[in-house]
């Protein structure tokens, strides 16, 4: 694998440019969090034969629940974060990291996902331990407080470690759809995007609407096959709807 990507990096020199021909330009040398982080996504990219399964997953359940006074204390995100939990549960190959020769599987009887948090010094990727086993209230807390901390510059490198799948919301910006990048030795990574509200034929004939995450699922084609991040995804839909329709925080 070394080989292939030492070829690739080599294969032909970086363009040139002459910063001065066209009009003036300012010189910003990147921080060390993006620059380490930029090395790791190339690597990433390179290494990894990405495919990516968009979906749209109905979630009228989180925001009925939030109208009706249940899940106070719970984000959309934290909610999110469960029902992913629990689906990872359910196929353990996603929830899994390959070596480095891509020749072994670790499939993990553990649950920790990392949400990437964006700051103004780059890319932070904490990572909330046990989410399989905790509540939608304390994953909401977990999140929040790492959030800031990572805002603040204070996450400690313990804090980012040990995630064994990783989730990155663009959702309080903006997006239908994107590729996220996975976190090697993670072998998926689910990307969410904005909640929109989609016409939809009810019972009675009538037209309603129905609120839908549009969420993007990149994962390592070598370790999962597109029929199986179809059944993720819907199975991902079930569980949320499960989890929110009965209340559990």
């Amino acid at each position: 694998m070394s080989f292939l990507l030492e070829n690739i990096e080599n294969s032909a020199d970086w363009p040139l440019e002459d910063n001065e021909k066209y009009g003036a330009s300012e010189l910003v040398e990147l921080s060390r969090i993006q620059s380490v982080v930029g090395k790791n996504l190339h690597r990433n990219w390179l290494a990894i034969p990405h495919v990516t399964h968009n979906e749209h997953i109905v979630v009228d359940s989180f925001f009925d629940a939030k109208t009706d006074g249940v899940l106070s204390g719970v984000s959309f995100l934290a909610s999110i974060v469960k029902a992913t939990a629990v689906t990872l549960k359910e196929f353990p190959r996603f929830n899994a990291s390959i070596d480095a020769k891509g020749r072994e599987l670790s499939l993990k009887e553990f649950v920790n996902i990392g949400v990437a948090v964006d700051t103004e010094y780059g890319l932070f990727v904490p990572v909330v331990q046990h989410c399989d086993t905790k509540s939608m209230v304390d994953i909401s807390e977990d999140i929040s407080i790492m959030a800031g901390l990572a805002k603040e510059k204070k996450l400690s490198f313990e804090k980012m470690q040990g995630g064994t799948f990783t989730i990155s919301s663009l959702g309080s910006i903006g997006g239908v759809g994107f590729t996220p990048i996975i976190n090697a030795p993670q072998v998926a990574i689910l990307g969410a995007s904005s909640v929109f509200d989609r016409p939809v034929r009810l019972p009675d004939d009538t037209l309603g609407w129905e609120k839908c995450l549009p969420v993007s699922l990149s994962y390592d084609h070598r370790i999962i096959n597109g029929a199986d991040a179809a059944r993720f995804c819907k199975r991902l839909e079930h569980n949320f709807k499960r989890l929110l329709g009965r209340g559990e925080s």
